[in-house]
């Protein structure tokens, strides 16, 4: 059941995401290259709608979809090429535009903790709080209770500790600094879910 601030946000994104070209260009090659529903996740969704919301920059070319499908063959525009990004999965890339396309059942924390390949896993699976959260492309509705919470409240926490340590991990940072970083860049609250940064970690 879709709450009031997520009925808000999703046609305030759905309004602005109607006329920005870099957008609708990705999202059709997206529709050319899988089937089932279409997600859009990560920073072009959230750092767009805090935008929106509260007047930081935009995020303008990096785009982040989750699809239940992927064509075994993609099909890309004249001077869009294929990449691969830290998952082995297809990161379609042209100038300064990319294009991260990920098949739900290959979700890492998904796959971790040996979960079927559902919508629900994925939220409650993110690192933070700020990354659970999708759009469903063919609804025009934001889902994520934890994002959207976090969009409403101005605070970046963690949404999975385990999974947050790992991200933290492969960002070589201490989580707590991950988490003012992300902070900072939205202008949010951190919320730490560890001991107080020593002077040694800054």
């Amino acid at each position: 059941m879709a709450t009031d601030k997520s009925v808000e946000y999703s046609s305030l994104f759905a309004d602005w995401a109607q006329k920005h070209d870099g957008y609708q260009e990705a999202l059709e090659i997206v529709r050319q290259n899988s089937s089932g529903t279409i997600w859009l996740m990560g920073g072009f969704l959230y750092r767009n709608l805090v935008s929106e919301l509260y007047g930081t920059p935009a995020h303008q070319t990096d785009f982040d979809f989750l699809v239940e499908k992927r064509n075994d063959t993609l099909t890309l525009p004249a001077g869009w090429v294929r990449m691969q990004n830290r998952w082995a999965n297809p990161k379609l890339v042209h100038d300064d535009k990319s294009i991260d396309l990920v098949p739900l059942d290959t979700v890492y924390s998904i796959n971790y903790r040996g979960l079927d390949a559902h919508l629900e896993h994925y939220l409650s699976g993110t690192p933070l709080n700020i990354h659970s959260l999708v759009y469903n492309i063919a609804e025009k509705n934001i889902i994520g209770e934890a994002g959207l919470k976090s969009l409403r409240e101005k605070k970046i926490r963690v949404n999975h500790l385990e999974l947050a340590q790992r991200y933290a991990e492969m960002k070589r940072q201490p989580l707590n600094r991950l988490i003012e970083e992300k902070a900072q860049s939205l202008g949010f609250t951190p919320v730490h879910p560890l001991p107080a940064i020593s002077s040694d970690e800054k």
